[in-house]
């Protein structure tokens, strides 16, 4: 008897394993549209005012069959349950000669809006399968979908799934927008575990590592690269918790003021605290107001980035509109922020990393347009956003 239960026992705790993921990887939400989609709670509508069309296309004869199409305007899901830090899964089929848009917006138990999940789709003039992955962010509680069409052609959509995945299929979708892309080579900076000992040492020694993003969209897109998983794999044993702590065009000089910090950063209790984005006004003294802050109440690492991904053109045209200055002005302090930053966080004796630099000659030698790893002028898209991946996984590499 005993040895039919050595025997037995690991198989039912195996059906048993197999039955939760199954269970966990049911869609939450799916749809066909060979109904009326507005009966099962899509809505259709404008984006930024611009005049919108939209349809339903219901005709049993139309070439392509039932499916959404929206020109200039957006269809959205209905809201379907998630829970933090959990990864899903977006499967469907679409057709636009111009590309489009998808966005997650989520809400946290109070009904209070998160921060979004932006990227875009590639042009496609024949039906193609997109699939798409994120991470629910910390305190949401309800999400939904959002497709948005560029305002030259129609975006066509069919067969949608969402349903949760586990995190090694997070990895493999990382994996495969990565195997189309050269390899990042980038050789890990000396001195980095003297300035980060708390999360290298908890890396290595396979415990839970909580790291915080800190900044804007640029950090949001960092955040929602599969960044954990990816860490996870590089630190076998590991487990990595990551918060997007962020804001959309913020930085220090915001979350430096009327006690932000303990909101945005100190509730978290980082091991790891990275500060980085574009929107600091290229000032150094508010990120150091941050960091002493911290520091006041924490023991975590901290580690400065510069911006990435913003075109030069971008960047002076908002420094342009909110200093009311000069082109030689902007390009000047555009120019000498990465040596100041630098400067400051030796001062400061926390880690530093040009990933801003680092984009550039990536994108630079990739033989690739940078509108390759973009969205828009400013932000990156999901090819994009597994460089800055990347370059942060060499960063923190041990070999």
């Amino acid at each position: 008897m005993k040895m039919y239960k050595q025997i037995l026992m690991p198989v039912l705790l195996l059906l048993a394993s197999c039955a939760a993921n199954s269970a966990r990887e049911q869609p939450l939400l799916q749809s066909d549209f060979e109904s009326d989609p507005r009966a099962s709670g899509w809505l259709s509508g404008t984006y930024k005012g611009i005049e919108a069309q939209t349809e339903w296309v219901e005709s049993a004869t139309a070439h392509d069959g039932k499916h959404l199409s929206a020109k200039r305007g957006f269809w959205r899901s209905p809201e379907v349950p998630v829970t933090p830090s959990q990864y899903y899964e977006i499967r469907f089929r679409y057709k636009c000669a111009s590309g489009g848009f998808w966005t997650v917006s989520a809400t946290d138990s109070a009904g209070n809006q998160l921060p979004d999940i932006d990227s875009s789709l590639d042009n496609a003039t024949e039906w193609t399968e997109a699939r798409l992955c994120f991470r629910a962010m910390a305190g949401a509680e309800l999400a939904r979908v959002s497709l948005r069409a560029t305002r030259t052609a129609p975006l066509c959509v069919d067969d949608f799934v969402l349903r949760p995945i586990d995190k090694r299929l997070a990895a493999q979708w990382a994996d495969s927008l990565y195997k189309s892309m050269p390899p990042v080579l980038l050789p890990p900076p000396s001195g980095r575990p003297g300035l980060l000992p708390r999360a290298f040492r908890k890396l290595r020694n396979r415990e839970t590592v909580t790291i915080v993003l800190l900044g804007d969209s640029i950090m949001n897109d960092t955040g929602n690269s599969a960044l954990d998983v990816l860490l996870e794999r590089q630190f076998r044993g590991a487990s990595v918790r990551l918060a997007n702590s962020v804001r959309g065009s913020t930085g220090c000089s915001y979350y430096a003021r009327e006690g932000r910090v303990k909101q945005y950063v100190l509730d978290y209790q980082p091991d790891l605290l990275i500060i980085g984005g574009i929107s600091h006004g290229y000032e150094t003294d508010p990120i150091r107001e941050v960091i002493r802050q911290v520091r006041a109440q924490s023991q975590c690492d901290i580690l400065i980035l510069t911006g990435a991904v913003a075109s030069l053109e971008a960047r002076i045209e908002t420094y342009l509109k909110n200093s009311h200055s000069f082109r030689d002005d902007a390009l000047n302090a555009i120019e000498a922020f990465p040596g100041r930053l630098a400067n400051m966080a030796r001062e400061e004796h926390v880690a530093f990393f040009d990933i801003g630099a680092a984009w550039d000659s990536y994108v630079k030698e990739s033989a690739q347009p940078p509108s390759w790893f973009r969205r828009d002028s400013v932000h990156a898209n999901d090819r994009g956003k597994q460089v800055l991946a990347r370059l942060l996984l060499s960063y923190l590499s041990t070999r």
